[in-house]
């Protein structure tokens, strides 16, 4: 699997965000406080959701990335998974059950309601695997 594309359109301080990567590995460095750590939380989030509820407010990842403008956290990422294209679109609601997660095909031009851990179908991984193996955060 490979990312190419992510865009996001409202997620912690990122709004109207373009993110373009190329073949090989990628480096993503900056000062602190550029939204390093939202593009790797954004990326988790769209493939798993934001996992169970959490008994204190402040440590829910649909708090903490609120858009700071407001609006309603939503993005895009473009992926290759076995030689196909996809874009998968989510729209952050209340909890992961009510969010709208589309996956696109993009070669067949299809579409379909993805689950809300479609991160399972494309990488193998449970949520907690990717985040032991895949997802190393700061």
């Amino acid at each position: 699997m490979k990312i190419n594309k992510i865009f996001i359109g409202a997620f912690g301080g990122l709004k109207n965000y373009t993110l373009t990567l190329n073949d090989g590995l990628n480096v993503i460095f900056g000062e602190n406080e550029n939204g390093k750590s939202t593009v790797m939380a954004f990326i988790k989030m769209m493939f798993y959701g934001s996992g169970k509820k959490v008994q204190q407010l402040s440590a829910s990842p649909r708090v903490r990335y609120a858009p700071w403008s407001g609006e309603a956290m939503c993005g895009r990422i473009y992926f290759e998974h076995n030689g196909t294209q996809y874009c998968i679109e989510r729209e952050f609601r209340k909890s992961d059950s009510t969010d709208r997660v589309t996956l696109l095909n993009l070669d067949l031009g299809t579409s379909e309601t993805a689950p809300s851990d479609a991160g399972v179908r494309f990488f193998g991984l449970s949520a907690a695997a990717f985040e032991k193996s895949c997802f190393i955060s700061t």
